[in-house]
């Protein structure tokens, strides 16, 4: 597989140099992506030991407890990632959609209304997040085929981690996979 190769030279790497917080990111990417989630989180701590203002990390650790149903330990991280960048839609979405599954769902709507309707590039990844937070996969597919369609950068790697787990045991995986040139399986 594809992602196994791609964890094989993320690993290399990271001895090479293991203190570069984009090796470490891309390596604990590669983890999430082959459902090593635990190995995931613990780079992406290590990362924010030496690094504590990468949002990105404070994002995938919230993905990684949400997609262990661990939402009301995943909304600290997911608060934290849109505090410390609340322009990238993606921290939005994800942070609007464990308010919803933690129980604030009036504070969720109203962060997720920010993200406007969907027309500005880089929206509709706020969106896939919000809605697969909500548990709605079908209103996120919806909006993984605008992020395909405005051609967003990165949508396949974050649909292959923790966040699009709910996607990729969907019905509408093989179509939305298909959009991407990816395999099916990974």
């Amino acid at each position: 597989m594809k992602t196994k190769k791609a964890l094989e030279q993320a690993e290399l790497a990271v001895q090479g140099d293991p203190l570069h917080p984009g090796i470490r990111s891309a390596i604990a990417g590669c983890l999430g992506a082959v459902g090593r989630y635990a190995e995931a989180e613990a780079h992406h701590r290590q990362l924010l030991e030496f690094h504590p203002g990468i949002g990105l990390s404070y994002a995938v650790l919230a993905t990684l407890y949400a997609a262990r149903r661990m939402f009301v330990e995943a909304l600290p991280f997911a608060e934290k990632a849109h505090s410390l960048s609340p322009w990238v839609p993606q921290y939005t979405g994800l942070y609007a959609g464990l308010l919803v599954r933690t129980g604030e769902a009036e504070r969720g709507q109203k962060l997720v209304q920010n993200l406007g309707s969907g027309v500005v590039y880089g929206v509709p990844i706020g969106l896939v997040a919000f809605f697969i937070c909500c548990g709605e996969i079908d209103l996120a597919a919806d909006w993984v085929e605008k992020a395909i369609e405005e051609r967003f950068q990165g949508i396949a790697f974050a649909l292959q981690g923790a966040l699009g787990e709910p996607l990729r045991a969907s019905p509408r995986w093989p179509k939305l996979a298909a959009m991407m040139n990816l395999s099916v399986q990974g």
